[in-house]
């Protein structure tokens, strides 16, 4: 059986999936990770230490992501996944 996705197919979100931001992962000394997106730098935060050690990374630094999750009423993103 072959199964043919197409752009329609890979937007398509679950009702019940967090949501999302896409951008650039980037580090600002003294704030920690932030994403760039939108033409602005949105300040992240995690509940899990090693998913906030991730995004923090020199590796990832500069590399495009989506991250899933939740805006904060101070503006920051708190990453889930």
């Amino acid at each position: 059986m072959i199964f043919f996705v197409g752009p329609a197919a890979l937007q398509a979100r679950p009702a019940d999936s967090a949501p999302y931001l896409e951008g650039k992962l980037g580090f600002v000394t003294g704030t920690g990770p932030v994403l760039e997106a939108e033409g602005k730098s949105i300040t992240l935060s995690a509940r899990n230490s090693n998913l906030f050690r991730t995004l923090g990374d020199v590796r990832l630094r500069n590399r495009d992501v989506r991250l899933e999750g939740s805006k904060l009423p101070d503006g920051s993103f708190q990453v889930e996944r």
